[in-house]
């Protein structure tokens, strides 16, 4: 983009545009490009890569309804951003640059940790991300749709540390990138059985941007150009969203601070159970799902399982707890006018959370007896 950019404004300055030997390279069609790369060891590398994988097959992620395999999407969904803060991104760097990975790299680690949690244990995760296709350092100064779509598939084992997380998602991803320039169309090719490329509706991206310079305006010539957002606004509380589930990191490399976004669809999820879920992981707490799909008996065995606290409950499972269980009505909390508080918002950025702490609860299917409950800690 910054070689666009440049022969743009020169072009657009001085009404001309320098040719030399360099400038004709960096306009090759990139389909001429990709028509040259050898393949083979691509096409194998995705072929064992996605051995057994059912690309066809979306997340069971803790949706609020299903979408028919015909129905319309509707690309309304919701965004909801955080920052990391200060004291948290400086733990993330610092155990990036400790470990030998990179903040890329230890953040899709920590996406999948969050995934297999939402999903109740998941350990063969398939998610999406869009890659810039520049694998050689010769394609870096090459003008073209270089983009392709990629599948990074996560086999983790749940007895592992993090830190072997963290050092399997480093070989998956760093090999994945190395063949991202295998066209997607091909990778599903090798799955005939595939209908539809399901694993693309949960993605990750992660852009790097330094503040001084701005990341959202560029000056070409007297003209200011603004980038359109990622997240588009349609609504008071919607944005156009194209996927089901996703997660966006921006890091600002000038003041070395990490922020987030989680975009949802609004066709799968309600908006109180994306506040929740992220309510509940950043006020340090303990995550246990609870479908409104199950029969009440159910439910009530997992809440005295789990001895909860508290449930957050909305307008489909407002009925379903008695009132000695406490629950709050997420749905009354969103809607309710602003009331004067002495509670210390900022709180929760103090709150100690230790390798030993529960990070989720997860239940047994109960198909042979009883459910069993499972916590997790966050060491593992």
């Amino acid at each position: 983009m910054d070689v666009f950019l440049h022969d743009l404004n020169q072009a657009y300055s001085t009404g001309q545009l320098t040719i030399n030997d360099s400038s004709l390279l960096r306009y090759l069609d990139c389909a001429a490009i990709e028509q040259e790369m050898p393949m083979t060891a691509a096409s194998i590398f995705w072929h064992e890569t996605l051995y057994n994988c059912n690309l066809d097959r979306s997340l069971q992620l803790p949706f609020d309804r299903y979408r028919l395999s015909d129905e319309h999407r509707s690309g309304r969904g919701i965004s909801v951003s955080f920052n990391f803060g200060e004291d948290l991104s400086r733990a993330f760097l610092t155990y990036s640059s400790s470990n030998g990975i990179t903040p890329e790299q230890l953040l899709l680690a920590s996406y999948f940790a969050f995934l297999f949690k939402l999903t109740n244990g998941e350990s063969d995760l398939c998610i999406g991300m869009n890659t810039d296709g520049r694998y050689k350092e010769e394609l870096m100064s090459v003008i073209g749709m270089f983009v392709n779509a990629i599948p990074l598939r996560c086999q983790l084992d749940p007895p592992w540390s993090f830190h072997q997380l963290v050092e399997h998602v480093k070989e998956m991803f760093t090999n994945s990138l190395k063949y991202s320039y295998f066209p997607l169309q091909r990778i599903l090719a090798q799955h005939p059985n595939a209908t539809k490329p399901t694993f693309l509706a949960t993605s990750f991206e992660f852009q790097s941007y330094d503040s001084t310079i701005g990341k959202n305006e560029v000056m070409i010539g007297n003209a200011e150009l603004v980038a359109v957002p990622i997240s588009i606004n349609i609504g008071e509380d919607e944005i156009m969203s194209k996927f089901d589930f996703i997660l966006s990191i921006q890091y600002d490399l000038d003041i070395d601070q990490l922020s987030c976004t989680i975009n949802a669809s609004l066709d799968l999820f309600d908006r109180i159970t994306v506040i929740g879920v992220m309510a509940i992981e950043m006020a340090g707490g303990v995550y246990c799902p609870l479908s409104p799909r199950d029969p009440d008996h159910r439910l009530h065995m997992l809440v005295e399982h789990t001895q909860s606290r508290l449930v957050l409950i909305h307008h489909l499972t407002n009925n379903k707890f008695t009132d000695n269980v406490f629950s709050i009505d997420i749905d009354a909390v969103l809607t309710a006018n602003p009331v004067e508080s002495d509670v210390d918002i900022y709180r929760t950025s103090n709150i100690l959370i230790t390798p030993d702490n529960i990070a989720y609860i997860i239940f047994t299917s109960g198909s042979t007896g009883m459910p069993k409950a499972v916590g997790r800690k966050l060491a593992h």
